[in-house]
């Protein structure tokens, strides 16, 4: 269509440029060519040939075809008054819309609104009117009689009582019931995601700390001192357990930080992260931390951060799994845990485990504060990732988790490291 449009006004400029310079055949030619070539691209072949071939515009499609071939014959004098003859035959009645629209342009308006002129156009206009009068018309005719009943004749309109024609239009009522109105398909679930609107402010949020695809932060991780020193590492392996008759007996009473989240959510990537370490370990496959693990924390954040097995469970057998489950549930319970990061992925959202989480082991333990990581942010573009967030806070709200619990992390580029550390330094104190 665009190419169309392009070539009908390229051939159109080169036939104008024809005519000005004293119809320069070369020029002309040229314009004819795209001209048609442009129509035939707007409209099709099949429609082109159908309006060239018009019984009707017969000598109109004649003559231009001829005035055509005498530009082609090098005759381009003679050959353009016999096809502006014939473009006028095919296309008049063409004219009133074009005039009534050149009469709204600037310049030209005033042109075409002078008294000759538009005594003339009105003239022409009033001669195609004249001959499409000139046709037969053929009307429809109800074959059943007009109903003339006492009791339905005051309900019909005054021009259907004063004309004799039958009236076939039905009033808004009776037509609603006539025709009703078809279901609308539903929205998929793209749609209704695409349709969601993201609040300015976390959009700016995620601008700031440079989240979403192709992102890179302006905070980086290493440009700020955390915990640790030469001497000490930022994390250091206590005690793991798969028996709660195993938990680290905590006789220090630290305040205990778990981490948890569904398999490959991205955990111990996340953890080494944020501690800038490498203690704990990234297995290629999915699900296989299969116990609670403890880890320390170095001065000046006196906190365990503890790594719990995933829930889902990919490479587990049922049996295993609930055996997990249950020891979750014990270790959440103890009095010294103070917060648990749930991670949920931000390409998914909260899915069905991670809702389950949250209603099971969450609410049974109100004394344990719940902040929401949506890991892997940088796989995601700006505004999925906004529209993700809102969706994300009106999931877990019903879990009593506020807004500004749920953050937004990439533990690739270390977008949002720093205000997750920041969120730690304030939980363990």
């Amino acid at each position: 269509m665009k190419i169309g449009v392009g070539l009908t006004a390229f051939g159109s400029l080169f036939l104008l440029l024809g005519v000005l310079l004293f119809f320069d055949g070369g020029l002309l030619a040229i314009g004819n060519i795209l001209f048609l070539g442009g129509v035939t691209m707007l409209i099709g072949l099949s429609k082109t040939v159908a309006f060239f071939a018009r019984k009707n515009k017969l000598r109109g499609t004649i003559c231009f075809f001829a005035g055509v071939l005498m530009v082609f014959l090098r005759m381009p004098l003679l050959g353009m008054i016999v096809e502006v003859f014939g473009f006028i035959n095919l296309f008049g009645d063409f004219f009133p819309v074009v005039v009534a629209f050149l009469r709204r342009m600037p310049l030209i308006g005033p042109l075409l609104s002078a008294p000759g002129v538009t005594h003339r156009l009105t003239l022409r206009a009033k001669g195609d009117e004249s001959a499409r009068k000139a046709e037969p018309v053929v009307e429809a005719v109800d074959p059943t009689p007009v109903s003339r009943d006492p009791i339905i004749e005051p309900l019909r309109p005054a021009a259907a009582r004063r004309s004799s024609k039958p009236q076939f239009k039905l009033p808004p009522a009776v037509a609603a019931v006539a025709k009703p109105k078809q279901p609308a398909e539903p929205l998929s679930k793209r749609k209704q995601f695409m349709a969601v609107r993201f609040y300015p402010s976390t959009m700016q949020r995620i601008r700031d700390l440079g989240l979403g695809e192709g992102k890179w932060p302006r905070e980086k991780p290493e440009d700020f001192e955390f915990i640790g020193s030469a001497r000490s590492a930022p994390l250091t392996f206590v005690a793991a357990a798969t028996k709660a008759e195993s938990f680290w007996p905590n006789t220090e009473k630290l305040p205990e930080l778990g981490v948890i989240g569904r398999s490959n959510v991205g955990k111990s990537r996340l953890l080494n992260a944020v501690f800038a370490s490498t203690v704990v370990r990234v297995k290629n496959k999915p699900g296989l931390t299969q116990s609670i693990n403890w880890f320390r924390a170095a001065p000046p954040l006196r906190a365990l951060i503890v790594d719990m097995p995933g829930y889902g469970f990919a490479y587990a057998k049922q049996e295993k799994a609930e055996s997990w489950d249950a020891l979750i549930g014990e270790f959440l319970a103890r009095p010294s845990v103070h917060r648990v990061l749930v991670l949920v992925d931000a390409r998914h959202g909260v899915k069905v485990n991670d809702a389950e989480f949250l209603e099971k082991h969450l609410a049974a333990v109100p004394h344990v504060g719940v902040t929401v990581v949506m890991t892997k942010c940088d796989l995601v573009q700006p505004e999925i990732l906004a529209r993700r967030h809102r969706l994300v806070c009106e999931d877990v709200a019903r879990f009593g988790v506020k807004p500004d619990d749920v953050v937004m992390v990439s533990s690739k580029s270390g977008a949002g490291i720093v205000a997750l550390r920041e969120m730690l330094v304030k939980a363990a104190e």
